[in-house]
């Protein structure tokens, strides 16, 4: 297959050369210069960075030094609700898997891209009876995944190597990195017993916009082609839902043939360009502001403004109480409590409707309000 077809379907791509002018950030949060690139596919509408040798030579870079959650010694990322109220993403997830579907006290699950086994940890609290194996390309966390209740394999390698039968197999900000996502499913879907069901979760580009500057993403879905990727692996969806976690697609299918999803022809074009200006319009708002400036956040796009606004910034600020006062990226992480540098402006790098929900809470800080 040529170097700039779709990885999905095979199709050519419009490579949109504006992109190629922003930094990135690797999936760890770790800021990645500029110079990448990005397509949409002219037959499948599929938003993606062409999966050439140069985009896999980056991948095998960033993941030779990986360092999940790494701004808080590995404790995983709170999500907040609108009233901002915290939980653990894995623990939200089991409770929204839970209230949709109706699973068994005993059964056997696979986590394929495990990392530290942080959906592990919250699926065996909610399931003790079920047995559990975590799948990963490295034995980095080998020894904290094998500790955690009711895990029976820490897996590396190929999935193929593994014995099927498994009633419920997760991916869980996995499919993103994968080049040949239906094919992946395919084979995953074999993995399943009888009736068992899949759980993917993947960002969702047009809630989040910073997606598409993850280097070692190489597509960036929507609900539709997350949809046809999802039926072309043989899967028959169940559940798709952009509400589970805000900013990410929630998909739950069984093996088996649902109907045709139809979509807007261009949706991806339009999206991805919509996108990519209002990031330029974001850090250009930024650039204008005068010291001392601070960033809200310490995940994706807060790592990715601090490194465009290349050593302008004074401190970040955090509500994740795993975060605050853990020094990240050289600067001290504060929380909104705390007293800040004297006339600060506050950059929030979010999509409109969260970042209007933080100023909503925290009236009393100075933010720059992203574009509308």
């Amino acid at each position: 297959m040529p170097a700039d077809s779709c990885h999905l379907c095979g199709g050519s791509l419009d490579l949109l050369d504006e992109f190629s002018a922003l930094r990135r950030v690797t999936s760890d949060c770790r800021p990645w210069p500029a110079g990448g690139r990005l397509g949409v596919c002219r037959a499948c509408d599929t938003v993606q960075k062409p999966a050439d040798s140069v985009w896999q030579d980056e991948c095998r870079d960033i993941y030779a030094s990986y360092a999940i959650y790494q701004q808080a010694a590995g404790a995983e990322q709170l999500v907040f609700g609108p009233a901002g109220a915290a939980s653990p993403r894995s623990r939200r997830l089991v409770e929204q898997l839970s209230s949709v579907h109706r699973l068994p006290s005993t059964g056997r699950l696979l986590d394929i891209g495990c990392g530290n086994g942080a959906f592990l940890s919250a699926f065996g609290a909610a399931y003790p009876g079920w047995r559990l194996t975590g799948a990963e390309v490295g034995d980095t966390n080998r020894a904290v995944v094998e500790a955690l209740p009711g895990v029976e394999r820490f897996h590396v390698g190929d999935i193929g190597d593994l014995t099927g039968g498994f009633d419920a197999i997760v991916m869980i900000h996995c499919l993103e990195h994968i080049p040949d996502p239906s094919g992946f499913l395919r084979r995953v879907s074999g993995l399943l017993a009888p009736g068992g069901l899949i759980l993917i979760q993947v960002p969702h580009f047009q809630d989040n916009a910073f997606d598409l500057l993850i280097a070692d993403h190489c597509t960036h879905f929507s609900p539709a082609t997350l949809a046809a990727a999802a039926k072309a692996g043989g899967l028959m969806v169940e559940t798709l839902s952009p509400a589970w976690v805000a900013k990410e697609l929630s998909l739950v299918a069984r093996v088996g043939q649902g109907p045709e999803q139809p979509r807007p022809p261009g949706e991806g074009l339009e999206s991805a360009r919509d996108q990519i200006g209002w990031l330029r319009r974001m850090i250009g708002a930024a650039r204008d502001l005068p010291a001392p400036v601070g960033i809200f956040g310490t995940s994706i796009a807060g790592s990715w403004a601090a490194a465009e606004l290349e050593g302008r910034v004074a401190f970040f600020l955090d509500e994740d109480r795993n975060r605050i006062h853990r020094p990240y990226l050289g600067l001290p992480v504060l929380a909104p409590g705390d007293s800040l540098p004297a006339h600060s402006r506050i950059v929030l790098p979010m999509p409109p409707g969260i970042a209007g929900s933080i100023a909503a809470r925290l009236p009393d800080l100075d933010f720059l309000m992203p574009p509308g």
